[in-house]
């Protein structure tokens, strides 16, 4: 899309400058003949209206003050008793006061079509004419309940059509005697009087008067008297529907869809109301006749002064903003800095100066801003580059621990991409509830920051330990915008700390029993052999049991020693070259006479396995320990399972037994010395068997569940 030249801007603003003030001074010119025509309209129409009510109070007024004087006459409360209930046909049957008496009210009031009696206890009697119906009851009539309603006053009621074809009003009012109502009166007049005197008011061509009833019944409408007694809905005539809609409008003029006009009025005492219809068009046509000639003069100005200033100002406006624009454009598009020059002696001149200088500076701070951004963004390759490449785990987390950047090495350890990370709850993620409080706090200002140890499963489902440093950072208003984590792996820290701890204990223990070993058996070598000379002496006495008793805990307490001998680090090894298959095969006969003692089978699957180098008093001992282990683990019927193979350059050995597993806490310490689930036991057994595994520089892994455990010693030091 082309852009708009300086030129059609500067003249369409022009343009704008001057027809603004134009159609402002067009509404004002407008609103003051159009309100002076609206004065003139509304004097029309409220002279209307005064002739309106004028004529309907000339009609009711008698009616009323002459209802008023007739209901309170003793001589119709007398009435009123004369006909109780009957139903009066004939002028024959009252009496000549009593027909005198509703005669001279008729004749009182000329305009009356008929005068109605309506007795409380159901008398009717209706003069002149004596119209009444068989088994007709005139205390269900509207009018009559209309005046029990407005008891002690006059009440206009609804217009009616009478039986002869005349449209009426009616004034009721109750006639009370010894304050009970004894009775209704009712005077009728017709409306065709008001048709007419409604007919003589002049409100303009194609104007006309309607006058609605209390519940919008059209009474009188000379124009068109088709619509009598009908109400705008009714008949769906558009141009009246705003006045049912709207009610009192009254001083106020009101467009219809059909280009009239209503002014709205409410006759006093009677809650009529009376709109005059105007023709729209004719009061239209006179404010044009007035506004026309003034708005020609005005727009004849108006273009000459448009004139003007388009000439002055496409010599000193539009040529200097074309050669600041120009100017402006060529930086903008990098063709260069174009100085600019304009040749006169006024603002636009300064302007261009300033310009000149201004765009000398912008292109100094442009130069370093491209170089600061250089920088910057080498910075952050160099960045990116170091959190990726990082082994630590690295990620950011929004205030409500979302995740938003992750470096790949969570990835690595959560076995998802780092993209699938992001927008997940860090608990989503594998992390403990402890870390998401720690972060929790921290934005909200409890901590300035944490640190902590926690535990996270890795993707093989082992558990992994980390040390977490939680950073809140900070953004200009100094709350916390985002948190940053950085986690380390630990956990080859922590087993070296266990093994570390481990060893320590065994060395300890290694060491003590060196140095007594020999001050401790060489006694009890002594106590051992004069308990044999004693026993056999009495070989048939009563002490028998005894003295065996004592050289068995003598022998048990030699074996202890010489596990603890076991332990030390330092222990010197024969290392010869052999088969391991050999020295199971050797000692399985033993192992096989203990499980069948305890009611236990033994299975052996030995592979083809390399020779290694071995202590083979050393090895017998760690797989006795650990069939023995296995052994009595089980209950009766199960299966030790002792079984050898080689695989990826490695022999290894298992020992599965089907127990019932090793507890989780035991787990966590098993190798440690002293650390038994027997009643009897040392806890020295897999203590010795570690040493030993370590001697022969080995390692041992445990698998324990509740379908059983399995040892499984790896020996790298496999021979060519």
């Amino acid at each position: 899309m082309r852009k708009p030249s300086i030129k059609g801007l500067f003249m369409f603003g022009v343009f704008l400058a001057c027809t603004i003030p134009f159609i402002l001074g067009c509404l004002y010119v407008q609103m003051v003949v159009a309100d002076e025509t609206r004065q003139d309209f509304e004097k029309t129409a409220f002279d209307a209206m005064e002739r309106v009510a004028a004529s309907v109070n000339n009609q009711l007024q008698p009616a009323n003050h002459l209802i008023s004087s007739f209901a309170k006459d003793e001589r119709t409360v007398q009435l009123f008793g004369a006909i109780g209930r009957r139903i009066i046909t004939d002028s024959s049957q009252l009496a000549p006061e009593e027909y005198q008496h509703i005669m001279v009210a008729d004749q009182v009031y000329r305009e009356s079509l008929h005068i109605a009696l309506v007795t409380s206890t159901g008398g009717y009697i209706r003069y002149p004419d004596f119209l009444a119906k068989p088994e007709f009851d005139p205390r269900k009539q509207d009018w009559y309940r209309q005046a029990v309603m407005n008891r002690g006053r006059p009440y206009i009621t609804e217009p009616h059509l009478q039986p002869d074809g005349e449209y009426a009003v009616s004034v009721v009012r109750t006639v009370e005697q010894n304050n009970e109502i004894a009775g209704v009166v009712e005077f009728s007049w017709s409306l065709r009087t008001l048709q007419q005197e409604i007919e003589k008011i002049d409100i303009g061509e194609n104007g006309y008067i309607v006058v609605f009833s209390q519940q919008g019944k059209i009474i009188a409408c000379p124009k068109h008297p088709e619509w009598l007694l009908q109400t705008s809905y009714e008949m769906n005539i558009p141009e009246l529907m705003y006045l049912d809609k709207q009610g009192n409008f009254a001083g106020r003029e009101a467009e219809t869809g059909n280009g009239e006009l209503l002014y709205v009025d409410v006759l006093p005492n009677t809650g009529w109301k009376v709109a005059a219809v105007f023709d729209k068009f004719a009061l239209s046509k006179r404010v044009g006749d007035r506004l026309y000639p003034i708005l020609y003069i005005y727009c004849a100005v108006m273009l000459c002064v448009l004139l003007f200033i388009y000439l002055l100002a496409q010599k000193k406006v539009i040529e200097p903003i074309r050669y600041l624009i120009n100017g402006a454009q060529a930086i903008t598009d990098g063709s260069g800095y174009v100085p600019i020059s304009i040749r006169a002696n006024d603002e636009f001149s300064v302007l261009a100066n300033t310009f000149n200088k201004m765009i000398h500076v912008l292109k100094k701070n442009t130069d370093k801003v491209v170089e600061q951004n250089l920088e910057i963004k080498k910075r952050e390759r160099e960045f990116k580059t170091l959190v990726e490449n990082a082994q630590d785990i690295i990620f950011r987390l929004s205030k409500s621990s979302n995740i938003v950047y992750a470096n790949p090495v969570l990835g690595i350890y959560t076995g998802m991409p780092s993209r699938w990370l992001i927008g997940r709850h860090i608990q989503d993620c594998g992390f403990s509830s402890l870390f998401a409080s720690t972060v929790r706090n921290i934005v909200d200002g409890k901590a300035k920051d944490g640190s902590l140890e926690i535990e996270l499963l890795n993707k093989s489902g082992e558990t992994e330990y980390f040390y977490a440093h939680i950073i809140p950072e900070y953004n200009d208003s100094q709350t916390v915008e985002t948190v940053l984590c950085v986690l380390r792996n630990v956990t080859h820290k922590r087993l070296m700390e266990k093994e570390m701890l481990r060893l320590d204990r065994l060395n300890i223990i290694g060491e003590i029993a060196a140095a007594i070993a020999h001050e401790v058996r060489n006694p009890m070598t002594t106590v051992r052999g004069f308990l044999q000379l004693l026993r056999k002496k009495e070989r048939d006495g009563e002490r028998q049991s005894f003295y065996d008793l004592m050289i068995e805990e003598l022998d048990r307490a030699n074996e202890i020693i010489t596990e603890f001998l076991s332990l030390a680090r330092n222990k010197t090894i024969k290392l010869n070259t052999m088969n391991l298959n050999g020295i199971i095969d050797a000692i399985t006969p033993l192992i096989r006479a203990d499980a069948l003692m305890t009611n236990r089978r033994l299975r052996l699957e030995l592979g083809e396995i390399p020779d290694l180098e071995l202590d083979a008093k050393e090895i017998r001992q760690l797989i006795l320990n650990l069939a023995r282990n296995g052994l009595e683990a089980m209950t009766s019927g199960g299966t030790l399972t002792i079984s050898t193979c080689e695989e990826q350059g490695s022999v290894i050995l298992k020992v599965s037994d089907q127990g019932s597993g090793i507890d989780p806490k035991v787990l966590k310490n098993l190798g440690m010395p002293f650390i038994t689930t027997k009643e009897n036991g040392t806890g020295l057994g897999l203590a010795v068997c570690y040493s030993i595994v370590e001697r022969h520089q080995a390692r041992i892994q445990v698998e324990s569940g509740s379908g059983g455990t399995t040892f499984c010693i790896r020996f790298s030091q496999v021979l060519a």
